[in-house]
């Protein structure tokens, strides 16, 4: 749930804050005051790439920053894809530079940008033009039954992903190097070559690190050398010396103790100091000539550049070098015995084919009961909205014999939905026969239903009641409200139906100030709530007008109470 949102020098914004509602929140206001702005913003903490255009003019950067609640059921999973500490709240801030560069940092912590788009696909979901666009391609409509019907498909998506997973790389290593004789022979060639590279570089375990504390001995061996010199002359200078001062100190003690015995123990302590100065002296005596090892620093610098270029090529750390040459002597083993190699991947290709192919079977059944499904929870939630006539069918493609079968993780199905929203009218392609206001209608129903099944907390609509006008408003605002008794929901309107019935209601207007245009957005009071209402129903503010916006907000505060009853 978003519950903070701060945009600065956006556009025309200089700085707005606006605390939301966990219910309905719309944002209304006059075309062009910065309504899409603000969705804008929102696109930017969801990780839609940025604009640099969208910073301020004569600003040198911008900024966006919401503060999410995010539910224990999808915490640990959106925490996770962040790589960042779980908490209760998700502070998400994005700042665009006005040359282009963008930083991302959750919580305090540097995200990258696609860690952002995956984290918040569980948090908030925003319909607009895109998402319209969106649904008119073909390819998208097997991802939204998938979506709508993921719980029981689930498992059999996972397996399909797990068996194509395998039938790839069976399918990569016999086109990668089982081909044709002359192929092989360049790969085994490859492979010799780098097995050869780093055998004779001989890495032994830990020794990059002592390689770095070697050099960093040898860097400074001269002030080494010093510093055990100092300490020999302190402990052994002939007049000085500690060692002298502690012999002194003992002999006098141990005559003192001669008469009080109690001070034996100290100058027992005081002798094993002596004792252990004396040594150390000695040891120090021994090291005086600094050695400085077989090894000169040049070495040292051209033994780490080799094993940096070896990293370069091989894998990020010794240890991933050494795999790479364990597994490039096993596949170069397999090179060499390849016509045995060739006939045991072709056998492993054609079971685990089979097996694939079962499973996407599977799969797309369990998808045609899905879709079946869709097809009359979707026609209720149309009729609902005043499409009456409307029919709507998932069509799928006929299965491929699995010779022909071109695999992909989710499987082969192939699917699209057909539409027709006057009775009479055949059934076709979405995209060729529905019109802007039955698109939003169509779109509203779809959310609708995903709501139930996504679970994800914030819903945002930006003008989703395009070309919606008279009884259908009314019918859009109380679906959207039956929307937000289980999540929040964020709606840019202008529709007066859609505004009376939300939560909490936000108008954005600009105005000029010290020779700038400035877009603000403040929270309504209920008598300028009404007053808008009345505005955008389209009158003067008269009194039966504001009249009339009184009694839309008493109805639709009177549907929401009953409607929360049931």
């Amino acid at each position: 749930m978003l519950q903070s949102l701060s945009v600065k020098n956006i556009a025309l914004i200089d700085g707005i804050t606006v605390e939301l509602s966990d219910g309905f929140n719309v944002i209304t206001g006059e075309t062009g005051a910065g309504k899409s702005i603000l969705v804008d913003s929102l696109e930017l903490l969801l990780g839609d790439r940025a604009d640099k255009a969208l910073v301020r003019t004569g600003t040198q950067s911008a900024e966006v920053e919401g503060v999410f609640f995010v539910r224990p059921e999808v915490r640990r999973k959106v925490f996770g894809l962040l790589d960042v500490p779980t908490e209760e709240e998700l502070a998400v801030r994005r700042t665009l530079a006005a040359d282009g560069r963008s930083t991302v940092r959750v919580n305090g912590h540097a995200v990258t940008l696609s860690m952002l788009r995956a984290a918040m696909e569980y948090v908030a979901d925003i319909y607009g033009q895109h998402e319209s666009t969106a649904l008119l391609r073909k390819e998208n409509h097997i991802r939204l039954l998938d979506a709508y019907a993921h719980e029981r498909l689930k498992e059999q998506l996972a397996e399909c992903a797990e068996l194509y997973s395998g039938y790839s790389e069976i399918k990569r290593r016999l086109s990668a190097g089982y081909g044709s004789p002359e192929e092989r022979a360049r790969r085994m060639d490859m492979l010799r070559f780098q097995i050869d590279e780093i055998e004779a570089a001989a890495i032994e375990e830990d020794e990059e690190a002592q390689l770095y504390k070697d050099r960093e001995r040898l860097r400074n061996a001269e002030r080494i050398a010093e510093g055990i010199n100092a300490a020999h002359e302190a402990l052994n200078g002939e007049e000085d010396g500690a060692c002298q001062a502690l012999s002194v100190a003992v002999k006098a003690l141990r005559e003192a103790a001669g008469m009080d015995e109690s001070l034996a123990e100290f100058a027992q302590r005081l002798q094993d100091a002596l004792y252990e100065a004396e040594d150390i002296s000695q040891e120090l005596d021994n090291i005086s000539q600094y050695e400085q090892g077989e090894q000169s620093l040049e070495q040292l610098e051209e033994r780490i550049e080799e094993l940096k270029q070896l990293k370069r090529k091989y894998g990020a750390g010794l240890a991933e070098v050494t795999e790479y040459a364990k597994n490039a002597r096993a596949e170069l083993e397999e090179l060499e015995n390849a016509e045995d190699t060739v006939l045991r991947l072709a056998s492993d290709m054609d079971k685990t084919r089979t097996h694939l192919y079962e499973c996407c079977v599977r799969l797309d059944a369990l998808r045609r009961e899905a879709a079946a499904e869709l097809e009359h929870t979707l026609l209720k939630e149309l009729k609902l909205l005043g499409m009456k006539s409307a029919v709507f069918s998932v069509e799928f493609a006929p299965l491929p014999p699995k010779e022909q079968a071109v695999f992909t993780p989710e499987g082969i199905s192939e699917a699209e939905f057909l539409f027709s929203a006057n009775l009479g009218e055949p059934l076709k392609p979405l995209y060729r026969v529905i019109s802007g206001g039955e698109m939003s209608r169509f779109m509203l129903a779809l959310k609708s239903i995903m709501a139930d099944c996504d679970n994800i907390d914030t819903m945002v609509f930006d003008e989703i009641d395009t070309g919606i006008s008279g009884r259908m408003a009314q019918v859009t605002a109380e679906k959207m409200a039956g929307i937000a008794m289980g999540h929040q929901v964020l709606c840019v309107t202008h529709l007066p139906q859609i505004a009376a019935m939300a939560d909490k209601h936000f108008f954005i207007s600009k105005s000029e100030r010290d020779g700038k245009t400035v877009t603000e957005l403040e929270e309504l009071d209920s008598d300028r709530r009404c007053a808008e209402i009345a505005r955008l129903a389209g009158g003067e503010l008269t009194k039966i007008a504001l009249a009339h916006a009184q009694e839309m907000l008493k109805a639709a505060q009177e549907y929401k109470m009953r409607v929360g009853k049931r």
